[in-house]
């Protein structure tokens, strides 16, 4: 699964994100991240990162976990986020978080 945060003027900050398994580990891949986006992976269940998005680049994260697992996306700052995140290949709008992502 792959996601990708919007193109943002001049600069967007995504802080707070976490995505959590409950079953299995995850694993994931910086996607054109630079050196001011953090990631942590210290705990094998879940992926806390921080991104700084600059007009003209997104920055993404893929990522996977088991077939079985229960995986939920959150936010820091939920209610101001909601509408600037997107997820999937197609750039679905996320409604509401956090965003249970089981079986996508």
């Amino acid at each position: 699964m792959s996601r990708e945060f919007p193109v943002s003027e001049p600069a967007m900050v995504y802080p707070g994100v976490t995505l959590i398994s409950q079953e299995s580990p995850l694993s994931f891949k910086r996607v054109s991240l630079e050196a001011n986006d953090i990631t942590d992976k210290s705990n094998p269940n879940r992926i806390d990162f921080d991104l700084k998005v600059f007009q003209g680049f997104e920055d993404g994260i893929d990522f996977t976990v088991g077939a079985n697992s229960s995986l939920t996306l959150t936010l820091a700052n939920a209610e101001q986020a909601v509408n600037l995140v997107y997820i999937g290949a197609e750039q679905w709008n996320v409604s509401a978080l956090p965003l249970d992502l089981t079986g996508w």
